[in-house]
């Protein structure tokens, strides 16, 4: 009921891309048997993409409003964050955001695609 506001694009994404378990084992044992690196909360903002950053380690992440109208959000992250950098879609740095224990506030105008470089604490 209702219009693509109404979950059309959640059940899209699990038709489309379903999940996909693997059986994987770390250097230094098995992992838990649940691990969330990233949630997000906020209506209508969709996580895309997590990949390697193209020119060093950093994490990319990509989001994007999917309702058409404005909204605020968070991004939460379990990785072990020193900085967050708001990127173009090439990778260049626009602007230094804030994080505060692994939490990252989203404003998000509509249809807006959002770019975040995560460096992470190496120690």
């Amino acid at each position: 009921d209702g219009d693509f506001r109404n979950g059309v694009v959640r059940a899209a994404y699990e038709l489309n891309i379903p999940v996909l378990a693997i059986a994987a084992k770390n250097g230094s044992g098995a992992l838990p048997p649940t691990l969330s690196r990233f949630a997000v909360e906020g209506v209508g903002i969709v996580l895309e993409t997590v990949k390697k950053a193209e020119d060093d380690d950093s994490i990319i992440v990509r989001l994007y409003e999917s309702h058409g109208g404005r909204c605020r959000g968070t991004l939460w992250t379990s990785l072990p964050v020193r900085r967050v950098e708001e990127t173009d879609l090439m990778e260049r740095k626009i602007k230094q955001l804030s994080i505060k224990e692994g939490v990252i506030d989203l404003e998000m105008m509509p249809f807006e695609i959002r770019t975040l470089k995560l460096t992470l604490d190496r120690a």
